[in-house]
């Protein structure tokens, strides 16, 4: 659904909830959707805030200021190499591009364990067949409400 739908929608709901109008011009797939919207933003608050957790307890800054500019805050590979090869941080000395592609991948693993020990890990999915490429795609399994 488009962001101008999304709204009409939440329109049409909230109309209907009020009890001023007897019909409501949205399908159920929209009074589920925004059903489930405050709980999709939870689920990726949780997922966010483990791997936030996972990149600041890093013990080497390298790794930590690796993983921070490539997951969180969204750089490129080359950007992010360029700038520790900069040394733009006082506390963080300057890497070469051979030893920052080694931090990274070392990030890479720490991340994923830390994860797999907080059980974060056991909410991702690989999915093969059906059309994906021959990697598989990569998603999230929503949690259990008992």
């Amino acid at each position: 659904m488009s962001a101008y739908e999304l709204l009409s929608a939440e329109g049409a709901i909230a109309k209907r909830e009020s009890g001023q109008e007897l019909t409501a011009g949205v399908t159920a797939n929209a009074v589920i959707l925004k059903d489930k919207r405050h709980m999709n933003y939870k689920f990726y608050q949780f997922i966010t805030n483990n791997v936030r957790f996972a990149v600041n307890n890093m013990r080497d800054p390298h790794e930590g200021l690796a993983a921070k500019l490539l997951f969180i805050d969204g750089k490129k590979y080359l950007k992010a190499q360029q700038y520790m090869e900069k040394g733009y941080r006082k506390d963080v000395p300057s890497i070469s591009a051979t030893t920052f592609a080694v931090k990274r991948r070392r990030a890479i693993v720490n991340i994923a364990n830390s994860l797999k020990i907080n059980r974060t890990l056991d909410f991702v999915v690989i999915d093969y067949g059906r059309g994906r490429n021959k990697e598989g795609e990569i998603g999230l399994r929503m949690p259990e409400v008992n």
